[in-house]
């Protein structure tokens, strides 16, 4: 094949490709999901365990399934089915002083109620999910913790993830400490 040939080639490849994006845009690729809920179906069919993928390196030792652990287990399926988000569309956000720590330095609880968004792209119908978070730290990062917690927790019981926890295996005790302000040496979110 000659040089002028392959530039022919190249040239009609490129026109028959323009025109294919031409036709395809504004319709959904054959077999996938047209309505908000049938995404969320084809997710739910899709997505199940996630495994732990986080160990803790202080306190007392546990694994934990981290934030990236759940989006590496989940994008490639929502992206599939045409969905965008979760994202914070509303953040409520409050900070009240914590116990101390054992060294005795000022903590922060950093409570916030986030209103996460799930749109699907073809249809443009979103449904809006309401979730708490939870974050203690005697530094900078009590928000950062609290909306991480409740990203993966909107993940988790939007698609109803399982990772082996069970809230029915924790004592009720240490339940209620959260309600008294306890810090739990065994939740991700509160370290």
């Amino acid at each position: 094949m000659t040089v002028k040939a392959n530039m022919e080639a190249i040239a009609q490849l490129r026109t028959d490709t323009e025109d294919a994006v031409e036709r395809l845009q504004g319709q959904p690729r054959t077999g996938m999901p047209t309505t908000l809920g049938e995404a969320l179906d084809y997710v739910y069919r899709r997505v199940g365990y996630v495994q732990k993928g986080g160990r803790t390196t202080f306190g007392d030792r546990y694994s934990y399934v981290g934030e990236a652990d759940l989006i590496a287990a989940i994008r490639p399926v929502m992206a599939a089915a045409g969905l965008i988000g979760p994202y914070p569309v509303r953040v409520e956000h409050a900070v009240v002083e914590h116990t101390p720590t054992r060294k005795g330095n000022a903590q922060t609880r950093h409570e916030v109620t986030v209103t996460y968004r799930l749109m699907h792209g073809h249809s443009g119908d979103y449904l809006e999910l309401q979730v708490p978070g939870l974050g203690v730290d005697s530094g900078d990062k009590g928000t950062a913790k609290a909306m991480t917690g409740a990203y993966k927790y909107a993940l988790r019981q939007l698609w109803c993830i399982e990772t082996g926890d069970d809230p029915d295996d924790t004592p009720s005790a240490l339940q209620e400490g959260i309600a008294l302000g306890v810090t739990l040496h065994h939740d991700p979110v509160t370290q």
